[in-house]
């Protein structure tokens, strides 16, 4: 009888394991294969008939689009030309003003206001009692702005500057500043640089 395989060159041999038997490995009966799958002709039947009766759909869907986007442009051609009408027939200044409106310009933010008091009753300066204040006009809407500085009597001087991150008619700087001191019987005017809401060139 063999005694087990001959060890071979450079290996040591290792005693103790034996070669296993040949019948562990035999083939074991596994899960049958399921029969095919057939299809019924039916459902080749089904979707050519679905076609059939989406088509009408499909066509009045596409119809229904080029008629709503032709009257969107219809809409936006005839808007437009009543707007050139009165621009031309109007005053000269509200043409102006809409000629000089450029791609990305924003309109005026009317929500930033400044009451009135902040002018008629500035802040008592905190270093000569016999000074005030100047109010803070920045970011205010120039409106509201020129209301409060009539209101007080005060004198300004308004510069157009084009921006378009705060909108046409915001006050972007002034001059003095705020919180600056200043004598009210000999008021300086104040000088207001407001956004014109067009992009800078």
């Amino acid at each position: 009888a063999p005694t087990g395989p001959s060890p071979a060159y450079g290996y040591p041999q290792q005693g103790g394991y034996q070669t296993p038997s040949p019948a562990g490995y035999s083939p074991q009966p596994g899960p049958s294969t399921p029969p095919p799958y057939n299809l019924t002709p039916q459902t080749a039947v089904t979707p050519s008939g679905g076609g059939r009766n989406n088509k009408p759909v499909i066509i009045g869907s596409v119809i229904v689009s080029v008629v709503a986007v032709g009257g969107l442009v219809t809409a936006l051609l005839l808007n437009g030309g009543s707007e050139d009408d009165k621009g031309g027939g109007g005053s000269s200044a509200s043409a102006s003003a809409s000629a000089e409106k450029k791609p990305g310009y924003r309109g005026p933010d009317t929500a930033k206001t400044i009451d009135t008091e902040e002018c008629t009753e500035p802040r008592e300066s905190y270093n000569d009692p016999d000074k005030i204040q100047i109010p803070d006009f920045k970011f205010k809407n120039i409106k509201s702005v020129k209301a409060c500085l009539q209101a007080a009597g005060w004198e300004v001087d308004e510069k157009k500057v084009d921006e378009n991150t705060y909108g046409d008619g915001t006050v972007m700087n002034q001059f003095p500043s705020a919180d600056t001191d200043v004598d009210p019987k000999d008021m300086p005017e104040i000088e207001l640089s407001v956004s014109t809401g067009n992009p800078p060139s």
